[in-house]
């Protein structure tokens, strides 16, 4: 049986999005939207609009969860601006989507990427290269004795010993 290739009538917009440590912010990159239709859920998110006879719709599957509840939208003329509260805090999401597979539309935001990952980075790499120059030295070993007290010593710890049990 041939099936006919399925054709979407639907357009998928850019969309930009970023994260903190209390909240995932989407940006839907249209322009003139008049009117749009937002759901968030615990794991899901659906946006769609129609701009000039055209429908525009985006519908993901979540990474992590959010409270819904408490989702502030924006229409900023040129883009949509989306705030979803995330459920854990402080909990990174390695991508926006649930999905392993890339998503060409859907793109990290370069305007608001946080240094302090670049920090980390350097960080860490500035650690291997320690670890690794500590690794490549030669073991110096030297024979330590322990400490072993002096003969005036055990005597002086012998006598308070004596003096507060006789």
């Amino acid at each position: 049986m041939d099936c006919p290739p399925l054709h979407s009538t639907l357009y998928n917009p850019k969309v930009l999005w970023y994260q903190n440590d209390f909240e995932v912010v989407i940006r839907i990159m249209l322009q003139d939207v008049k009117s749009y239709f937002i759901r968030v859920e615990l794991d899901e998110f659906v946006f769609s609009t129609i701009i000039d006879d055209k429908k525009y719709c985006v519908l993901l599957q979540l990474y992590g969860s959010v409270n819904g509840a408490e989702t502030i939208h924006c229409n900023l003329g040129r883009e949509i601006k989306i705030n979803l509260q995330k459920a854990h805090k402080y909990l990174a999401w390695t991508r926006l989507y649930r999905d392993i597979v890339k998503i060409p539309h859907i793109i990290l935001d370069p305007d608001h990427v946080e240094p302090s990952h670049d920090i980390k980075k350097e960080i860490l790499s500035l650690g291997y290269k320690k670890l690794k120059e500590i690794k490549n030295q030669p073991y110096n070993l030297m024979n330590i004795m322990p400490d072993v007290p002096s003969s005036d010593e055990a005597e002086s710890d012998d006598e308070c010993y004596d003096a507060l049990f006789d």
